[in-house]
């Protein structure tokens, strides 16, 4: 599933950040504050050269100083059209901004990705099914701007995801709890890219493995490997 495909829905997602989120008289959605359907959103900070970012919306901070590779915690979000904007933190240099829409009753991971020339949001719909005994669920990201697609693999043995361009995710997978050793392959080869050792998955949790940073990048910009938990 095309993470770019959901664009639409991304920003409005992060305006839902806001613990209650007004509708003016102008709003594209005006709801009746008794009924206003709600959903579950959180935000992950995957910008491949690492400034910390505030989100936005309407043009008020929700999330202020959100650091490379932090992210949120579930929050509830109001459904509607929001006007979403990323800035440096602490400043007025908008790296992105757009005026999208939020659904309710949903559960979704908001990724901002690429770089802060070329930043996008990016979104997720998280299905929270509980794994079964002795499972954990699993899902892939490709959040590395400049990576070719890749396969997430065993190490040294099987393809568990394949052919993952940027800004793809994956359906989630139910796998035997345990710790893994997986790499980033070039999609399709036995090239490694990225090493990824000692993935602890536990019973019971759901995960996304995400890659970020550059194949091009050093030190914190480098291609790396990031493990979020839902649950």
């Amino acid at each position: 599933m095309k993470l770019i495909s959901r664009l639409a829905c991304a920003a409005g997602l992060l305006a839902g950040l806001m613990p209650v989120v007004s509708c003016s008289s102008d709003d594209d959605n005006p709801v009746d504050p008794g009924n206003q359907q709600q959903s579950r959103v959180m935000a992950v900070h995957a910008l491949s050269d690492g400034p910390a970012v505030d989100v936005l919306v309407d043009g008020v901070v929700v999330v202020p100083s959100l650091d490379y590779l932090g992210s949120t915690v579930y929050l509830t979000v109001n459904a509607g059209t929001r006007n979403v904007r990323l800035n440096l933190a602490g400043t007025t240099n908008t790296l992105a901004e757009s005026n999208l829409f939020v659904e309710g009753d949903r559960n979704n991971t908001v990724f901002v990705a690429g770089t802060a020339a070329n930043a996008e949001v990016v979104m997720l719909d998280d299905d929270l099914s509980a794994p079964g005994p002795g499972q954990a669920r699993v899902r892939f990201v490709h959040a590395s701007l400049d990576a070719p697609a890749v396969d997430l693999a065993v190490a040294g043995g099987a393809v568990v995801f394949s052919n993952a361009v940027f800004k793809d995710d994956t359906p989630f997978l139910s796998i035997a709890s345990g710790t893994y050793d997986l790499e980033v392959r070039d999609a399709g080869t036995v090239t490694v890219l990225l090493p990824v050792p000692s993935l602890t998955f536990e019973a019971g949790r759901i995960y996304t493995v995400y890659v970020r940073g550059l194949v091009a990048g050093t030190g914190a910009t480098a291609l790396g490997a990031s493990l979020l938990t839902h649950n």
